[in-house]
């Protein structure tokens, strides 16, 4: 009952960089470790089946409730430790699709 409460006043959403397609840095190995990825990292994988089920639960809801939506994405890549600049969640992963 809350949960629906906190949807039915909910006016909009503010996402910061939010990679609701996945981020290509999800899957680069590092040199330094030799262990599998976790779980959550797997999860945040280009094309990862989870968040595209979040991200269809969520156009519904936003659809649903009529939510404004505002969504930042990176537009400058981010200096790595390795010295290797790559955007972290790149423009195309970080904006909502159009609701329909």
């Amino acid at each position: 009952m809350e949960l629906r409460n906190v949807a039915e006043k909910t006016r909009g959403v503010v996402f910061c960089s939010t990679p609701h397609f996945g981020s290509p840095m999800a899957g680069v190995k590092s040199g330094k470790h030799i262990l599998l990825p976790t779980v959550e990292i797997i999860e945040l994988m280009t094309g990862s089946e989870v968040l595209h089920r979040i991200d269809n639960s969520f156009q519904s809801l936003a659809k649903k409730y009529d939510y404004k939506i505002l969504s930042f994405g990176e537009l400058c890549p981010t200096l790595g430790s390795v010295g290797i600049s790559r955007k972290l969640v790149p423009v195309e992963s970080s904006g909502e699709r159009s609701l329909k």
